[in-house]
Protein backbone atom coordinates (compact mmCIF):
# COMPACT_ATOMS: atom_id res chain seq x y z
CA UNK A 1 0.00 0.00 0.00
CA UNK A 2 1.33 3.62 -0.91
CA UNK A 3 1.33 6.30 2.06
CA UNK A 4 -1.25 8.80 -0.33
CA UNK A 5 0.18 11.42 2.49
CA UNK A 6 1.32 14.98 1.44
CA UNK A 7 4.66 15.70 2.65
CA UNK A 8 5.38 17.49 5.74
CA UNK A 9 8.21 19.78 7.42
CA UNK A 10 8.94 20.58 11.03
CA UNK A 11 9.00 24.02 12.92
CA UNK A 12 10.56 23.91 15.74
CA UNK A 13 9.86 27.15 18.61
CA UNK A 14 13.08 27.29 20.27
CA UNK A 15 11.97 29.56 23.04
CA UNK A 16 8.89 27.34 24.27
CA UNK A 17 10.43 24.04 22.63
CA UNK A 18 6.85 23.02 20.89
CA UNK A 19 7.50 21.19 16.99
CA UNK A 20 4.55 21.48 14.32
CA UNK A 21 4.59 19.33 12.13
CA UNK A 22 2.89 21.27 9.15
CA UNK A 23 2.13 19.48 5.47
CA UNK A 24 3.75 21.33 2.31
CA UNK A 25 1.73 23.32 0.11
CA UNK A 26 1.32 22.68 -3.66
CA UNK A 27 4.03 25.35 -4.02
CA UNK A 28 6.65 23.70 -1.35
CA UNK A 29 6.22 20.24 -2.52
CA UNK A 30 6.89 21.97 -6.35
CA UNK A 31 10.18 24.06 -5.17
CA UNK A 32 11.04 20.47 -3.55
CA UNK A 33 11.13 18.66 -7.20
CA UNK A 34 12.99 21.63 -8.79
CA UNK A 35 15.56 22.32 -6.37
CA UNK A 36 16.00 17.64 -6.34
CA UNK A 37 15.61 18.02 -10.45
CA UNK A 38 18.58 20.68 -10.21
CA UNK A 39 20.81 18.65 -7.69
CA UNK A 40 20.61 15.61 -10.14
CA UNK A 41 22.03 17.51 -13.22
CA UNK A 42 24.44 19.22 -11.07
CA UNK A 43 25.58 16.07 -10.22
CA UNK A 44 25.47 14.57 -13.69
CA UNK A 45 27.42 17.35 -15.24
CA UNK A 46 30.13 16.88 -12.16
CA UNK A 47 29.82 13.31 -13.19
CA UNK A 48 30.68 13.58 -17.42
CA UNK A 49 33.21 15.97 -16.37
CA UNK A 50 34.90 13.39 -14.35
CA UNK A 51 34.83 11.43 -16.92
CA UNK A 52 36.03 13.22 -19.60
CA UNK A 53 38.59 14.04 -17.52
CA UNK A 54 39.36 10.38 -16.82
CA UNK A 55 39.45 9.94 -20.61
CA UNK A 56 41.37 12.72 -21.41
CA UNK A 57 44.31 11.63 -19.05
CA UNK A 58 44.09 7.78 -20.18
CA UNK A 59 44.59 9.51 -23.79
CA UNK A 60 47.13 10.85 -22.80
CA UNK A 61 49.19 8.16 -21.32
CA UNK A 62 48.75 5.80 -23.99
CA UNK A 63 49.62 8.26 -26.01
CA UNK A 64 52.72 9.25 -24.40
CA UNK A 65 52.79 5.31 -23.95
CA UNK A 66 53.54 5.49 -20.05
CA UNK A 67 51.44 4.34 -16.92
CA UNK A 68 50.01 5.82 -14.58
CA UNK A 69 52.19 5.25 -12.04
CA UNK A 70 55.31 6.20 -14.92
CA UNK A 71 53.60 9.64 -14.91
CA UNK A 72 53.25 10.44 -11.46
CA UNK A 73 57.08 9.48 -10.67
CA UNK A 74 57.92 11.79 -13.93
CA UNK A 75 56.21 14.22 -11.88
CA UNK A 76 57.14 14.04 -8.54
CA UNK A 77 60.91 14.11 -9.87
CA UNK A 78 60.23 16.64 -11.84
CA UNK A 79 58.96 18.70 -8.38
CA UNK A 80 61.35 17.59 -6.60
CA UNK A 81 63.98 18.87 -8.89
CA UNK A 82 62.30 22.65 -8.73
CA UNK A 83 62.52 22.84 -4.83
CA UNK A 84 66.21 21.55 -4.66
CA UNK A 85 67.25 24.13 -6.75
CA UNK A 86 65.35 26.85 -5.50
CA UNK A 87 66.25 25.67 -2.13
CA UNK A 88 69.66 26.67 -1.57
CA UNK A 89 69.72 25.39 1.83
CA UNK A 90 68.13 22.26 1.23
CA UNK A 91 70.25 18.97 1.83
CA UNK A 92 68.25 17.28 -0.41
CA UNK A 93 69.78 15.75 -3.52
CA UNK A 94 67.16 15.55 -6.85
CA UNK A 95 69.76 13.17 -8.45
CA UNK A 96 68.21 10.31 -7.55
CA UNK A 97 65.58 11.20 -9.95
CA UNK A 98 68.24 11.69 -13.26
Amino acid sequence: MIDNQRPTRLEVNCETGEVAEIELTAEEIADRAAAQAEFEAEQEAKAEEERAKATAKADLLAKLGITEDEAKLLLSCRYHQRTASKNRYSNQSAEWCA
